[in-house]
């Protein structure tokens, strides 16, 4: 069998590699406009340079002799020209050559990703506003950084965020702005980022929430300024990394798609074709069984609907969950999760959401009498059945385990009364009598039981 797969991303990666090791006989080919020294980029290289994690981008590419040692058939620097289903083709051409040429195929997996759109500055592009997603980009982006003192990230989402972050760790002046009221607004309900923006402050960072009509003032070539509601801030770099897009073009008339170009598939990764996946940021998030969808490019993601697809392709029937979804960041000092629905996107699919904030406990036994430290947590449950529809955490202490816990307390999915005794292992040197999770949900039934009792 031979799957040829269009995109190099994380998921396209991700499924080359697990199909070799679920049948080393299958043919993989994979198709990717980019060079090989940049596959598999981690798009936050950047952050990863200034906190010490790299020293060079090059450093968060995936190694490209160890995929052909596994045998994958690569394609690179090669730009995918058309798809024809009914004869289970595809035409390419290599960049900068001018011969058309087709491959076959048995499966086709499309990993095409996404991409940043372009900030409209006026009538060119300005040598000072950059986005970036790729090694190539971040490269360009890294060395104008290095040279400016004064940075405007227009972006309050987790990229933008991180970045502000280790660039006030650097000695830049940095002015974070953002249309929403409040950062990481699509994941996080407004009171669980509240001490984090206190914490950008206090770093020194210019946070300029509600900034709806951003203005350039240019010379020829660069932007000088940006033109605010209050005041005009000079700049020496603006970098815009919030606006992407799928990269779909290739599929329209080919597969069916939704409105906002994201590929239509079913819980196996199936597209509308026969023997053609679709996997990674081109496919959105399905929030619930409205068909509700929301395109939110997510590495998390990406990495298991390759597997996913991998298995089915194998022969081995998996299940994806379309509606999964989990963030977790660490920014000034604060470790921040949270998986599911932020409490205005149930509310605006008609769920009556009942809600819990309330500051737990993390002690490192049953026999400590004073906590380290405390997680904020909050609980979007939908109310009378229960049903957990989000959890969000911050804390100063690194909660990666708990927040997996908390994201297959959604898979499941569990209710409030499941939660309250679902099973954590208890040694009394070693854990809390209750994980934080159990009393999070045991609150919110007191809660609940409590506000029962006011209506009798």
């Amino acid at each position: 069998m031979r799957v040829v797969i269009i995109g190099a991303s994380h998921s396209g990666l991700s499924a080359a590699i697990d199909l070799k090791r679920l049948d080393p006989e299958i043919e993989v080919l994979l198709i990717d406009q980019q060079k090989k020294e940049d596959l598999g980029y981690i798009s936050n290289g950047i952050n990863l340079f200034y906190q010490g994690y790299i020293k060079k981008l090059e450093q968060a590419v995936t190694r490209f002799n160890e995929l052909v040692k596994r045998g994958i058939i690569f394609y690179t620097e090669t730009r995918v020209l058309k798809i024809e289903p009914q004869q289970k083709i595809v035409e390419y051409q290599q960049l900068g050559a001018a011969e058309r040429k087709t491959l076959r195929y048995d499966r086709l997996v499309l990993a095409t990703g996404s991409s940043p759109q372009q900030q409209r500055t006026g009538t060119q592009p300005m040598a000072n506003v950059i986005n970036y997603k790729s090694r190539t980009e971040s490269q360009k982006t890294l060395e104008l950084l290095q040279k400016a003192q004064k940075v405007a990230i227009v972006g309050g989402g987790y990229i933008g965020v991180e970045l502000a972050d280790v660039l006030i760790k650097n000695d830049k002046e940095v002015h974070l702005i953002d249309s929403m009221d409040d950062i990481l607004f699509r994941y996080f309900d407004p009171e669980m980022v509240q001490d984090v923006e206190k914490a950008i402050y206090a770093a020194g960072v210019h946070y300029h929430p509600q900034e709806f009509g951003v203005q350039f003032v240019t010379d020829e070539e660069r932007v000088t300024a940006l033109r605010l509601k209050d005041e005009t801030i000079a700049v020496d770099l603006v970098i815009s990394p919030k606006a992407l897009r799928p990269n779909a073009e290739l599929f329209r008339g080919v597969i069916d798609l939704h409105e906002d170009n994201t590929v239509i598939v079913d819980e196996y990764l199936q597209t509308s074709q026969p023997d053609i996946y679709a996997i990674g940021d081109i496919v959105p998030i399905t929030i619930s069984a409205k068909n509700v969808h929301v395109f939110m490019p997510l590495v998390s993601r990406a990495l298991r609907m390759g597997r996913a697809a991998a298995l089915n392709i194998a022969g081995i029937k998996t299940a994806y969950s379309l509606a999964d979804c989990v963030t977790l960041s660490k920014v000034f000092g604060y470790f921040l999760g949270s998986c599911g629905m932020v409490e205005e996107e149930a509310a605006f699919q008609g769920i009556d959401v009942h809600t819990l904030v309330c500051d737990l406990p993390l002690r490192e036994n049953a026999l400590a009498e004073k906590p380290p430290h405390f997680v904020k947590a909050k609980i979007n449950y939908e109310a009378g059945s229960g049903k957990i529809l989000g959890i969000q955490l911050l804390s100063r202490k690194p909660l990666v385990e708990e927040l997996n816990s908390a994201c297959m307390a959604l898979h499941k999915p569990l209710t409030l009364n499941e939660l309250a005794v679902e099973m954590f292992c208890f040694s009394p040197n070693m854990t809390d009598r209750y994980n934080f999770l159990n009393q999070l949900a045991f609150n919110a039934l007191l809660a609940e039981k409590a506000v029962c009792g006011e209506k009798k």
